[in-house]
């Protein structure tokens, strides 16, 4: 198994230790269990999306921008889609499952952005 997947692995289970730890003391309010389906999905996506890009990578640098650029932009179009249309249905904690997702998003994002640079530049 690549550093990268093991980094990966440890970023999940902390980050899901500290959602665990926030949906037992945190504001009611602010609690949200589905949040947990979220950290699969992103862990898995992060996953697939490092993949891609590692191929693209033995390739080309251009064939790497490219391929960086094209699954960035849809990555976010697919995530805002998914929100729009989870928020459209109305479920309760909605707005709560949306802010965890972002947060998810960013960590995730912010991870995988530095391991690749971090590989690319080595």
């Amino acid at each position: 198994m690549s550093k990268f997947y093991l980094r990966l692995s440890l970023l999940t289970l902390i980050v899901g230790a500290v959602m665990f730890t926030w949906n037992r003391i945190g504001p009611l309010n602010f609690r949200n269990e589905a949040a947990y389906y979220a950290l699969l999905f992103f862990a898995i996506s992060t996953a697939i999306i490092h993949q891609l890009l590692s191929r693209a990578a033995k390739k080309s640098a251009q064939v790497f921008v490219r391929s960086f650029m094209a699954i960035t932009t849809f990555k976010i179009l697919a995530y805002l889609l998914f929100i729009v249309v989870y928020l459209l249905n109305r479920p309760p904690g909605g707005k709560v499952f949306v802010l965890h997702f972002l947060m998810l998003y960013f960590i995730f994002t912010a991870f995988e952005t530095y391991q690749l640079f971090k590989n690319k530049t080595q």
